[in-house]
């Protein structure tokens, strides 16, 4: 009796579900899922991420269009102060005539003894050398050239190619940009790169930036071939 007393007792069990109930609940989870999120879109502001994207893209072009004047027009405070001048035309933009003056005077003032007139004396890549030792000592062996001597006219050809290599190979040592390096036939055709070379090796020894090496040939002896 006591038995079946504590039977009676035990709440019956729930009849299990059937597979409607069951995908009814599933059916009111999911769209209070659905409202739940749409709600909250609704509230949140609307962002045109094409549209954000389009101004960051011009913000960028605009920085790198004033990067690139502040680059091109020297308007570094350091400028602004040897000039006297908030804007001055860049050296490398101005006539080709006044930029290989520029070079000239420059050849001038550091070698007083050369009396240069052309600018194209300056194929024979002698000159161009002992620059090069004077900015840089013991960088080259500068090989003189007889230009009046016709009889040596075959090994004075050499000197001069001598010369001009040597003059390529110590630009790229003494760490002239590529963009500014040139080639042989630009030295013997005395061309305006070559005017823009020598300004940019003159900026290079104001700014404290070339970089020093010896040659060995140079400092073993010194010594002046002469044809």
């Amino acid at each position: 009796a006591v038995a079946s007393g504590s039977a009676d007792l035990i709440p019956p069990s729930p009849p299990p579900a059937s597979g409607l109930e069951f995908f009814l609940f599933l059916f009111i989870l999911r769209m209070s899922e659905f409202l739940g999120s749409s709600i909250t879109r609704a509230a949140a502001p609307s962002v045109d991420y094409r549209g954000v994207a389009a101004k960051r893209k011009g913000v960028n072009a605009k920085l790198r269009s004033r990067l690139g004047r502040f680059v091109n027009e020297n308007q570094g405070e350091e400028g602004k102060k040897q000039t006297g001048k908030g804007r001055e035309q860049p050296r490398l933009l101005k006539p080709v005539g006044e930029r290989k003056m520029e070079a000239i005077n420059f050849i001038a003032e550091k070698l007083p003894s050369k009396k240069m007139e052309d600018f194209a004396e300056l194929s024979s890549g002698e000159v161009l050398c002992e620059l090069v030792n004077v900015l840089c000592p013991n960088a080259v062996l500068v090989r003189k050239i007889s230009e009046g001597d016709t009889s040596l006219e075959g090994k004075t050809v050499v000197h001069k190619m001598q010369n001009i290599h040597s003059f390529i190979s110590a630009c790229q040592k003494m760490g002239v940009p590529k963009k500014h390096q040139i080639s042989a036939e630009e030295i013997i055709s005395a061309s305006d790169r070559l005017a823009d070379l020598i300004l940019v090796l003159e900026e290079m020894e104001r700014l404290g930036t070339i970089k020093n090496f010896k040659s060995p040939m140079a400092v073993a002896g010194a010594e002046t071939v002469t044809p």
